[in-house]
């Protein structure tokens, strides 16, 4: 019995060590995020371009992902109202709020000039109160491919669950300024017990420490006898 006790305790400890690094070592892991909504303050020239296509992810290769390319389709794109001009600002809703990785935008692939070109990120978990992610950034003119690919940049791992994009110039359109498609990939900042890195830690560190609580009672146990 006693020495089953032992072996046991010996798996324990063994087992609770290996979980902990493993764990430790491979934490939560940025998906992309669906289900993001978005509303302009430029509108959209009609139905066809409207600003939900910017996160529907129509037009875009399969398997969806920050990689995939983006088609030439007009109808999977947005495009501001014909008052739009080159300022305004887009702002994405991600449902929750997220540790965020990255943002993936693919500029617009129709008539090129129509595209973006300066912008900013903002920040806010209420959209109300903003924080500047990262400050005046050129977005690269599309190609007008049909495999368009996508421009990522980092998020600093901001939490959020609202993202403003500002954007203050296109490249050369004086009507209409527009966006192909813009993902993003993070963690939920409020994952649910199971779900976050601490507890699994947690647990197998407790089978490591009672595995050496275990082998200690019996190695007490074996100095007592003499």
């Amino acid at each position: 019995m006693k020495q089953l006790i032992s072996t046991l305790a010996k798996t324990i400890t063994f087992t609770g060590f290996i979980a902990s690094v493993i764990f430790a070592a491979n934490p939560a892991q940025a998906v992309l995020i669906s289900g993001v909504s978005v509303t302009s303050s430029k509108g959209s020239i009609d139905a066809n371009n409207d600003v939900y296509h910017l996160t529907d992810q129509s037009g875009l290769s399969l398997p969806v992902s920050l990689g995939s390319t983006h088609d030439a389709v007009s109808n999977n794109t947005w495009l501001s109202n014909n008052a739009g001009g080159a300022s305004g600002n887009l702002v994405f809703n991600l449902g929750q709020s997220y540790v965020l990785n990255q943002v993936g935008i693919w500029n617009y692939n129709g008539t090129t000039a129509r595209g973006v070109q300066d912008f900013s990120i903002d920040a806010s978990t209420d959209n109300i109160s903003y924080s500047s992610v990262f400050g005046t950034t050129t977005l690269n003119q599309s190609g007008g491919t049909s495999t368009e690919a996508s421009q990522l940049f980092n998020l600093n791992t901001t939490t959020a669950q609202y993202i403003r994009l500002n954007y203050t110039s296109n490249y050369g359109d004086g009507t209409f300024t527009g966006l192909s498609e813009v993902q993003f990939d993070g963690v939920a900042a409020t994952a649910v017990p199971w779900e976050t890195d601490a507890l699994p830690i947690i647990g197998s560190t407790g089978l490591f420490t009672l595995g050496i609580l275990t082998k200690r009672k019996l190695a007490k146990a074996k100095l007592s006898q003499f």
